[in-house]
C-alpha cells in the first residue's frame, strides 16, 4: 500500500509539472512594453498580450518590455537596470529580443558598436543560464519613420539601424546559434502600422503578434 501511494504521488507530481504553462519571454523596451497604444488599452492589445491569446494557455507570456531601454550597457537606462532581476526569476522555454532602437540614439551609438555586439552576446548567455535549452530569437527591431522615409538624425535613427545594428545582430545571431526574425524588412513598407513613426499601433501590434507566431511556430510544442 505504501509503495503504491509513492507511486500514485511521483505519477500526480509530474502531471501537476508537465501542466504548468511554458514560458514565452518577450524582452524589449516601450515597443514591447506596448507604448504606441493607449494606456487604458495597452495591456490588452501590446503585441505581448495578442501572441498570449494566439498561443493559449498551455503558455505564458511574459512582457518584460521597459520605456526608453537599450541593450548598451554602459549608457544612461540599460534594460538590465530593470530587467536582468526578472529574468533571474524566469524559466524561460522560448525568448523573443527585441532591442536596438533606443540604442540607434547618436547619445547612445556613438563609439559603441563594439559594446553594444557584446551585450548582445551576454544577454543570450543569461537567458540560457536560466535555462539552457531555451529557444532563443533575436529580433531585428521595427523601421523608425519620420514622413514615409527611415528617420535619420540624433534620435531614434531608422537608418542607423538599418545600416549599423542590423549587421551586428546577424553577426551575434549566427555566433551565437540563434534565429533571427526579421521584424524590420517584414513591417518597412507599412508606416501606417506606426501613428508616431516608432511605435506599433493596436492593429501595428496584432500585424506585429501575428509574424511573431508564425516564425516561433517550430518551437511551439
Amino acid at each position: 500500500m505504501k509503495k503504491l501511494l509513492v507511486v500514485l504521488l511521483a505519477v500526480f507530481t509530474t502531471l501537476v509539472v508537465s501542466a504548468k504553462p511554458k514560458e514565452i519571454l518577450c524582452i524589449g523596451d516601450s515597443i514591447t512594453e506596448g507604448y504606441g497604444i493607449p494606456t487604458d488599452k495597452r495591456k490588452e492589445f501590446r503585441f505581448s498580450s495578442v501572441l498570449a491569446k494566439l498561443v493559449g494557455d498551455k503558455y505564458k507570456v511574459i512582457n518584460l518590455g521597459y520605456c526608453a531601454r537599450t541593450m548598451l550597457t554602459n549608457v544612461k537606462l540599460p534594460w538590465g537596470d530593470c530587467g536582468f532581476a526578472k529574468l533571474k526569476e524566469t524559466k524561460p522555454y522560448i525568448a523573443i529580443i527585441m532591442l536596438g532602437t533606443n540604442d540607434s540614439k547618436m547619445e547612445n551609438w556613438k563609439g559603441n558598436a563594439k559594446q553594444f555586439e557584446k551585450d548582445t552576446g551576454d544577454l543570450i548567455d543569461l537567458i540560457r543560464k536560466q535555462n539552457k535549452k531555451a529557444k532563443i530569437y533575436l529580433c531585428y527591431p521595427p523601421p523608425a519613420f519620420s514622413g514615409k522615409k527611415l528617420s535619420g538624425g540624433d534620435g531614434i535613427s531608422g537608418l542607423r539601424i538599418k545600416k549599423e545594428i542590423l549587421p551586428i545582430l546577424k553577426r551575434v545571431a549566427e555566433n551565437k546559434k540563434v534565429t533571427i526574425i526579421d521584424v524590420f524588412n517584414e513591417m518597412k513598407n507599412r508606416p501606417e502600422l506606426f501613428d508616431d513613426g516608432v511605435h506599433p499601433n493596436i492593429k501595428g501590434a496584432d500585424y506585429l503578434a501575428k509574424f511573431l507566431l508564425k516564425e516561433i511556430k517550430p518551437a511551439l510544442k
